[in-house]
């Protein structure tokens, strides 16, 4: 079976790595590509640049900071931002300053 190099990427876009595509055993020529890959070899980049694709085509980007924060400290700052939603979590009955309403 025939196989060629296809380009992996993330469902944003982002380049992760070259992987296998096999030809159809019904349709010669006929490659099947794996979901989220492209055939289009990915530019060279420099950090803190990344390969990512958009639109059809290669794009050079900086990927965003990744946070440091893990997903119970995420949970907790929304919380202390919204206290009518840590109210209904908690079984209470929100005020009506804390619900938004006047």
């Amino acid at each position: 079976m025939t196989t060629k190099t296809v380009y992996q990427c993330d469902a944003s876009g982002w380049y992760l790595g070259q992987t296998e595509a096999h030809e159809s055993p019904l349709e010669p020529g006929v490659f099947h590509i794996p979901a989220g890959c492209v055939d289009v070899e990915p530019p060279a980049a420099d950090d803190p640049a990344r390969p990512r694709w958009v639109a059809g085509s290669w794009v050079l980007q900086v990927p965003p900071a990744q946070t440091s924060q893990s997903p119970a400290e995420v949970l907790a700052a929304f919380l202390a931002a919204n206290p009518a939603v840590s109210a209904l979590i908690n079984g209470a009955s929100p005020t009506s300053s804390e619900a938004g309403s006047s």
